[in-house]
C-alpha cells in the first residue's frame, strides 16, 4: 500500500538491508528499489548493483577521484577490480592493478589497467610508485587484507587514502597511528557499502550516477551464471579463484 512511484511489472533493483538475497521473491520497501530503464538486463544490474555502489562510493566518497589521480587496485582480475578500473578511466585516472597470477593479468589489462604487477613479487611497491609519478598513488583499494595492507602504506603519497575493503588473505596486522603520519601523512579508511546504501541520499545519488554511467558505456561482463540451486558451487568457485567477472545467480522465468 501506498506505493506510488512503481507499478506491477516494472523492473528494478535493489542493493543493501534487509538480506536475503538467495531467494525467488522478496517483500522490500519502495525506498529500496530502482527502476531499471530499458536496455540494462536483469543480469547486468543483478552482477552490478553491490559491484557498482562500492565503485562509487570508493571513487565518488572515500576519494573524490578527478582527472590524472593515480589509483591503485588490489585483485584488479576480479569483478570489483575491472569494474574500479573501467570507472575510474572513465573519469581520466591512471591505474594501476595486481592481480594473483599471470592468469588474471589479461582481465586487467582489458578493463584499461595502465600497468599490472604480480602482487607476489617482491618489488611491486616500488614498481608501482615508479609508475605513479614516481611519488606514489593518490588512492590504493586493498581487498586482499592480510599483510598486504602494510605493503600498500608504501605504495601510496603523502596525503593519499587507503580504502581497506575485505580481507580474504587473513586478519589484518594492527596499524598504529603514528605509522600513518610522519613523512607519510596517509588517510586509512574502512569504508561500508552497506553504510553507503543505507544512507538515503548517498544511495539515490550513487543509483543515478551508476545508471547513467551503464547507460553512456560503462560496462561490467557477467563472468558467470549459476543457477539459484548451485548458490553452493558458486562460492566454492568464487572462494577457489575460478571465477573473472561478475558472478550471478538465476532463476527460472
Amino acid at each position: 500500500m501506498g506505493v506510488v512511484s512503481l507499478k506491477v511489472g516494472d523492473r528494478v533493483a535493489y542493493h543493501g538491508m534487509p538480506m536475503g538475497a538467495y531467494a525467488e521473491a522478496r517483500v522490500l520497501p519502495e525506498s529500496r528499489l530502482i527502476k531499471l530503464p530499458d536496455g540494462l538486463s536483469e543480469h547486468v544490474m543483478g552482477g552490478t548493483m553491490l559491484r557498482g555502489l562500492t565503485a562509487h562510493m570508493l571513487l565518488h566518497s572515500v576519494r573524490v577521484v578527478q582527472p590524472g589521480d593515480w589509483i591503485l587496485v588490489h585483485a584488479a582480475g576480479g569483478g570489483l577490480g575491472q569494474l574500479v578500473t573501467r570507472w575510474a578511466k572513465r573519469i581520466g585516472a591512471g591505474v594501476i592493478g595486481t592481480v594473483g597470477s599471470e592468469s588474471k593479468r589479461a582481465q586487467a589489462e582489458a578493463a584499461g589497467a595502465d600497468a599490472v604487477f604480480l602482487h607476489g613479487q617482491a618489488d611491486w611497491v616500488a614498481r608501482a610508485r615508479a609508475v605513479a609519478d614516481g611519488v606514489g598513488v593518490h588512492l590504493a583499494i586493498d581487498g586482499i587484507g592480510g599483510a598486504m595492507l602494510t605493503r600498500t602504506l608504501d605504495a601510496v603519497r603523502p596525503f593519499g587514502m587507503v580504502a581497506s575493503i575485505g580481507q580474504p588473505a587473513g586478519p589484518i596486522p594492527p596499524v598504529r597511528v603514528e605509522d600513518l603520519g610522519g613523512s607519510r601523512a596517509l588517510a586509512l579508511m574502512r569504508p561500508s557499502v552497506i553504510a553507503y546504501a543505507n544512507d538515503p541520499d548517498c544511495y539515490r545519488r550513487g543509483c543515478s550516477d551508476l545508471l547513467a554511467a551503464l547507460q553512456s558505456g560503462l560496462t561490467n561482463p557477467i563472468g558467470a551464471a549459476y543457477p539459484l540451486r548451485d548458490a553452493g558451487q558458486a562460492h566454492a568457485d568464487l572462494e577457489a579463484g575460478r571465477t573473472t567477472g561478475s558472478v550471478i545467480l538465476t532463476v527460472s522465468a
